[in-house]
């Protein structure tokens, strides 16, 4: 599936990620155990989304290794990996107008509850 990085499944989903401390030690499939990864709950930022001017932007999807991750393994029915991802289409069309502000809204709350505790 490509993916169009419009952060639904990286709030919404339950996935797994690669801890920070493994960054530099993946270089194959086989690198990528169960020791470099992590459960990022649904319902929660991913901590390497990051809110760039009101868009959402994944930080790792440049690292050679991010191929072998979940993330970019993932799949929705598609009929082949380069089927582009249905949900980042709909959000980038029609959804636009509704998902940006929704997602805005979701960072501030997540945000203030942080400084606020």
């Amino acid at each position: 599936m490509i993916c169009y990085r419009c952060s639904h499944c990286c709030y919404w989903f339950m996935v797994t990620i690669v801890k920070e401390e493994y960054f530099d030690k993946i270089k194959t499939e086989n690198d990528l155990t169960m020791d470099a990864v992590e459960i990022k709950e649904e319902r929660v930022w991913c901590k390497y989304l990051i809110n760039n001017l009101g868009k959402f932007v994944c930080t790792i999807h440049h690292y050679s290794w991010f191929k072998f991750t979940p993330c970019y393994q993932f799949t929705q029915m598609e009929e082949n990996k380069d089927s582009p991802c249905r949900i980042g289409e709909w959000y980038r069309g029609e959804g636009i107008k509704y998902y940006d502000d929704f997602l805005l809204n979701k960072w501030r709350e997540h945000n203030e509850t942080k400084i606020n505790g």
